[in-house]
């Protein structure tokens, strides 16, 4: 990062990386150079920074999403004199080459020139998402690692095609991916895409009590967390978090029901991490908090 910015790494992953970044400065000059090693994308959280590379100026503000390439020479500098803040997401090499070669395959083969643009404006649906991570990251309570993991997933994949769905129309998109994707799912990979969401909802089932991550349970079942993520929301209508935090909500009703007392823990027996983790999801779930509940059957 510039000279006068703090970052901190809060999150790292094998499928991704998680940071926070302040500014310490308040002047407009241009800055010094500066590198990039790894691509990543920035989700800036308040205040303007401008980004200075090949020629263009990239607005760093909480309405874009900002693309960074490896092996990038960049320099910034503040148009309205103010500090800024924001949040740095990285994606392992492998699982950044498979999000960008659903929408360009021949991107995906050169990491350092993967990301075509420079930034995106991003949605409210997404800007919301990236402010939830934020809260979860700063929290005392740990966060929740697969729900990090499909967050970050979905930030940067959707990120990554709403860029091209506003470079491009869809018939050049769809002749972009063609090369990756071909014209038609085969019948194979259908079988092959149902099998792998049953055998995911099999591991969910054995091991919901434990502390499960997406790159662990993909490395289970031998594919990538990408592959994985995407082929279980096709499958089942969910993610992979929200269908094992249902199959843990509904395995607490019978033992609310026999009138548990030790809410704190049952909710750490079915693998949530604090007793207010498992009071919110309780109450998100079914309207009402599992002591209301308990009392009302």
């Amino acid at each position: 990062m510039p000279i006068g910015y703090v970052h901190t790494l809060h999150a790292a992953q094998s499928v991704a990386t998680w940071g926070m970044y302040r500014c310490t400065r308040h002047d407009t000059g241009l800055s010094e150079e500066h590198f990039v090693a790894l691509p990543f994308v920035i989700f800036p959280q308040s205040g303007l920074m401008m980004k200075h590379v090949t020629n263009q100026r990239v607005p760093m503000d909480v309405n874009n999403a900002v693309f960074f390439n490896g092996n990038e020479s960049y320099r910034v500098t503040h148009p309205c004199g103010c500090g800024d803040r924001g949040t740095t997401l990285r994606l392992s090499n492998d699982v950044l080459r498979e999000v960008i070669a659903l929408v360009d395959p021949c991107r995906a083969e050169q990491m350092e020139s993967c990301f075509r643009m420079t930034h995106v404006p991003t949605t409210g649906e997404d800007y919301i998402l990236h402010r939830r991570v934020v809260d979860a990251l700063e929290s005392d309570e740990p966060a929740d690692a697969m729900w990090l993991e499909e967050s970050a997933l979905a930030l940067i994949s959707r990120a990554v095609q709403r860029a091209y769905d506003l470079q491009f129309t869809q018939t050049e998109i769809k002749q972009i991916a063609k090369a990756a994707n071909g014209n038609s799912t085969r019948p194979s990979t259908l079988r092959a895409h149902a099998d792998l969401g049953y055998e995911t909802v099999t591991y969910l089932r054995q091991f919901m009590r434990e502390s499960l991550t997406l790159a662990g349970i993909a490395h289970a079942l031998c594919t990538s967390p990408f592959h994985l993520a995407r082929v279980f929301k096709s499958q089942m209508g969910l993610t992979i978090h929200q269908y094992l935090t249902c199959l843990r909500l509904r395995e607490s009703l019978p033992r609310l029901a026999e009138g548990e007392q030790n809410l704190t823990s049952l909710g750490l027996q079915l693998g949530f991490s604090s007793h207010s983790k498992f009071t919110a999801a309780f109450r998100r779930e079914f309207g009402v908090t599992p002591s209301l509940y308990r009392s009302s059957v």
